[in-house]
C-alpha cells in the first residue's frame, strides 16, 4: 500500500500507479534505513531516468531535510512578508470558524522546494503518525 495525497486529501491506495496527468506528483523510495537515520530518494513527476534528489530524516531529532535537490527540482524563496500575508488570512478564517488556535507569524523567509517540500510533507505525516514508509507518492494540483 501506498500513502498519496490528492487534492488536500490523504488516503491509501493500493493502486501501483496514480494516472497523475494534469496535476503535479512525486514518488519516493526509501534507500537506506539505520538506528538513527533515513534516506530517501525522490523522482520529480515519477521520471526515475532523472537524477533524484535526496532526503534526510533524523530519527533523533525527527528533522527532515533534502541534503541534494533533484535535476527536476527547484527551490524558491517565500518573503517573510508573503508568508505572513498569508498566515494573517488563515488566522482570519480560524477566527470567522470560532476556534481560537491561531498561526504565529514568521521571522526568516522559509526556502520551499517545489517537489522535496511535497516529500516532507507526506514523510512528516506518516511519521507522526508512527510509520516508516518503504515508498510513497504525492499529487497535487
Amino acid at each position: 500500500m501506498m500513502f498519496l495525497t490528492f487534492k488536500g486529501w490523504n488516503f491509501w491506495t493500493n493502486c501501483p500507479e496514480v494516472d497523475a496527468k494534469g496535476y503535479s506528483m512525486v514518488r519516493y523510495n526509501l534507500i537506506e534505513k539505520t538506528e538513527d537515520e533515513l534516506v530517501y530518494w525522490y523522482y520529480p513527476e515519477g521520471r526515475e531516468d532523472r537524477r533524484h534528489g535526496t532526503i534526510s530524516v533524523n530519527l533523533s531529532t525527527n528533522c527532515i531535510v533534502i541534503s541534494e535537490l533533484a535535476e527536476d527540482d527547484f527551490e524558491r524563496e517565500i518573503s517573510v512578508e508573503e508568508h505572513n500575508q498569508f498566515i494573517d488570512s488563515l488566522n482570519e478564517m480560524i477566527k470567522e470558524t470560532g476556534q481560537s488556535d491561531f498561526v504565529d507569524h514568521v521571522t526568516e523567509p522559509e526556502i520551499y522546494a517545489f517537489y522535496g517540500s511535497q516529500v516532507i510533507q507526506g514523510l512528516r505525516k506518516e511519521l507522526d503518525a508512527g510509520n516508516i514508509p518503504e515508498k510513497g507518492i504525492q499529487v497535487w494540483y
